[in-house]
């Protein structure tokens, strides 16, 4: 999947939790990946299979890595709240 956007890099947090690194992406180009590899994902898989996104971009309040992996996760957290679109 990152494959198609140059700079991105994949890497699992631990469970069913990973992380996807979009240099210099925006909160819409986060959207539009998302949307893009859950897609891709289900295209590939035999059995039916739900996906979570959440994602935060640096900003005044958003400094550092920890501050973006937790904006990040709050996000996640929010949509896994929301349910399946």
């Amino acid at each position: 999947l990152t494959a198609a956007i140059d700079g991105a890099f994949a890497g699992r947090l631990g469970g069913d939790e990973f992380c996807v690194l979009l240099p210099d992406a925006t909160l819409a180009s986060a959207q539009v990946f998302a949307i893009d590899a859950t897609k891709a994902i289900r295209a590939v898989v035999d059995f039916e299979v739900t996906l979570s996104w959440g994602a935060a971009a640096a900003s005044k309040d958003i400094r550092n890595g920890h501050d973006l992996l937790a904006a990040a996760d709050a996000a996640l957290m929010e949509s896994k709240r929301q349910g399946p679109a």
